[in-house]
């Protein structure tokens, strides 16, 4: 139910400049109507669309592009932080670190982070 979930963004971007808005929003008709309003227009496909005067259609398209194109960045940045917990969720398990007391386990966990996981996660932004 994405509708659901998309109202609340939806009404708390309306309270936001047009300009902002227009640089957030996923409502195509938002889109269109905030496009000649403002000045200063975020570089969206969606808003370069509105301001040529293109179909709805065509700007609903672009939206859609954006978003598949966001969905596969945060696809990407969820893979480094994945590989980059394996050997930490390996080493985690052989040493059986769940089994331990709590202070044991933390000291240990905290550990092993230290020596397996990147200080700034980050730091993984931008590697394929």
């Amino acid at each position: 139910m994405s509708c659901g979930s998309e109202v609340p963004t939806t009404g708390r971007a309306r309270l936001l400049p047009p300009e902002e808005e227009l640089g957030l929003t996923t409502d195509p008709d938002r889109i269109i109507d905030l496009t000649p309003q403002v000045k200063r227009r975020p570089e969206r496909a969606s808003v370069a669309a509105s301001l040529r005067g293109e179909a709805r259609d065509e700007v609903v398209v672009a939206l859609a592009r954006e978003v598949s194109a966001l969905q596969e960045e945060e696809r990407q940045r969820l893979e480094r932080y994945e590989n980059a917990s394996e050997r930490f969720l390996e080493e985690f398990h052989r040493r059986k670190i769940a089994d331990m007391p709590l202070p044991r386990a933390h000291g240990e966990a905290v550990a092993l982070a230290e020596s397996r996981l990147p200080r700034d996660p980050k730091a993984l932004e931008g590697r394929g």
